[in-house]
This record gives C-alpha cells, structure tokens and sequence, in this order.
C-alpha cells in the first residue's frame, strides 16, 4: 500500500484495518463451529448436504454484519479515532465490504476441505492472494487508499469464485472413505 501510494495514505489503510479484525473474527467463529457440523454429518449424503446448507446460510447471515457496518463506518471511524483519521471512513467501509466476503468464502473452503480437496483450497487462497497484492500496489497508486482497499475486495472475491468452483467440484466428486 505504502510503495503504491506513499506513506500519509498508507497511514489512512492502516487506522482503517486495524478495525477490520474484528470483523473477519466472524469468519474465524464460522469455520470453528462449521467444521464439527460438518463431521458430525460423516460419509452419509443426505445429512452432509443438510449441514452443508447450513453452513451456507450462517455464512451469508454472518456476512451482513460486516456489511451494516460498511455503511457505518465514514460517520463512525472519526468518532472512534478521532477527526484527524475522518479520510480513513471510506477506507474501513471499502474494507468491511472485503470482510463480509472473507465471511462468505468460510463456507465453500470447509465444504471443500471436509470432502478431501485441500490444496484445491489453498490453490484458490494463494491466486487470491497473488492478485489481491498486484491488484492493491496498481490501485493504491491510481487512487490512494480508498483503491487500496478495493484491492482486498478484488482478492477476496477471486478467492470466493475460486473457492465456489472447488466446493462445486467436492461436491461432485465421490465422498472420501471413512477412515
């Protein structure tokens, strides 16, 4: 961000990131609670689908929050830190809106990642990410931090379409044998 944009702006994405953990802390909380739901299922078809379908809607109720808190976040984040970060709203409801996609990628990497296909997870996280980088450095030199932060949306949804056709692809494919 900051060898894209300078420092000042690098300092704006910073104050406004510092306040997205929590937020992606229901992405973490997700993925704890799926992944028994899913387990418990085992190899039988009709009870993982069940469970699969409520790991889906959780992840989508979870992902509002983030996205109300988006819409609060340029009246909020001077009140929190202050006037002199008010330039730093735009970058926290740009990223919040990356946040509520992180929470919308937990359901298809444990659905895949519960029917055997790991790598074709940590294949879909690492593009992501790769692009999500490039996509950052490119932005944040055309359009400071508030395009910066784009760029984590950009990664997060490479990653959430990836992750999309990989789940499709585990859902596909044979359940693995117990072990």
């Amino acid at each position: 961000m900051t060898l894209g944009a300078g420092a000042f702006q690098g300092g704006l994405y910073a104050a406004a990131g510092r306040l997205i953990g929590p937020l992606t802390f229901l992405a973490t909380s997700l993925q704890l609670v799926a992944a028994p739901w899913l387990a418990r299922a085992g190899t039988d078809p009709d009870a993982l689908h069940a469970e699969e379908r409520r790991v889906i809607k959780v992840g989508a109720a979870l992902a509002v929050a983030p996205l109300l808190v988006a819409l609060a976040g340029p009246p909020l984040i001077p009140l929190l830190l202050g006037e002199e970060y008010a330039r730093s709203g735009t970058v926290f409801a740009v990223l919040a809106i990356g946040a509520a996609v992180v929470t919308l990628n937990q359901p298809p990497a444990i659905i895949a990642q519960t029917r055997g296909h790991q790598r074709g997870v940590a294949t879909a996280i690492a593009v992501g990410l790769a692009f999500g980088l490039a996509a950052t450095l490119v932005l944040a030199s055309l359009g400071g931090a508030v395009w910066a932060a784009a760029g984590y949306v950009v990664s997060q949804v490479i990653i959430f379409v990836l992750l999309c056709v990989v789940a499709r692809r585990a859902r596909r494919a044979p359940l693995p044998a117990p072990t």
